[in-house]
């Protein structure tokens, strides 16, 4: 297969999310702040004036090591409707700050919301922060990954972007997250920054969130959903320049 081709090209079933994971160059890693990959990110996800809009429909991940010879990016476009031309016909060649980086591979992946929704109840969740974490209360830089903070971002961001019948009334979120609590966590808080800049924090690691076995089932329904949802979703701010990558692990 061609360079820059996608493998597992899903148009014909119109399913969403889809997630474009490229295998670029191992010289890419140098270049890749959050600032050029969100920009090269709006530049193939966005249409004219879609760079102003404040609620995006896909993430950026930061670059990872793939193998010995190449660094690997992954966007995820969330909303129904129109798809980017670039998510299904990948572009042969990226710039990145002064960099020219030939796309070696390009894997299309699409999952249904509605597959997603059938996840089974969970009794708690796992989840790991990849990449430097944070949210915002009234204005203000939350490092740690409380229930409300980050339950609440999945939640908010599945009912953002999922099909309206899949998505959770008030009462779902009120009765999820006056009982989840965290069982145990290890985390770290690590520097990033802004696509302006602007020094950050934000947290790495482990956490593990619990619902008492006086839940009510359908809580135990919602947090079985944003578990399996959270690699797609991302959780808390900066999720379109590297941060809030997030994985989440049923416990049952």
């Amino acid at each position: 297969m061609a360079e820059g081709e996608a493998h597992g090209d899903p148009r014909g079933a119109c399913v969403m999310p889809l997630t474009l994971d490229l295998l670029l160059p191992a010289p890419a890693v140098e270049h890749g702040t959050p600032a050029r990959l969100h920009a090269v990110a709006c530049s193939l996800l966005e249409g004219e004036g879609g760079h102003r809009t404040q609620v995006k429909p896909w993430t950026a991940w930061p670059l990872r090591d793939a193998d010995a010879t190449g660094v690997a990016w992954r966007l995820t476009w969330l909303a129904d409707g129109h798809v980017p031309p670039a998510m299904l016909e990948p572009p042969l060649q990226l710039r990145l700050g002064p960099a020219d980086l030939r796309v070696h591979r390009a894997e299309l992946a699409a999952v249904e919301y509605e597959e997603v929704a059938q996840a089974p109840p969970a009794g708690g969740a796992g989840f790991h922060l990849v990449t430097p974490t944070y949210f915002n209360r009234e204005g203000t830089d939350v490092v740690l990954p409380e229930p409300t903070l980050l339950l609440g971002s999945l939640l908010r961001r599945w009912n953002l972007f999922a099909p309206a019948p899949l998505r959770f009334g008030p009462e779902d979120r009120g009765a999820l997250l006056e009982h989840a609590r965290v069982s145990q966590f290890d985390l770290r808080t690590v520097r990033t920054s802004t696509v302006r800049g602007v020094p950050r924090r934000g947290a790495v690691g482990s956490v593990e969130v619990d619902l008492p076995r006086r839940s009510p089932t359908r809580s135990r329904e919602v947090l079985g959903v944003l578990t399996a949802a959270a690699e797609l979703l991302g959780a808390g701010r900066a999720t379109t320049s590297g941060s809030g990558v997030v994985l989440g692990r049923p416990k049952g």
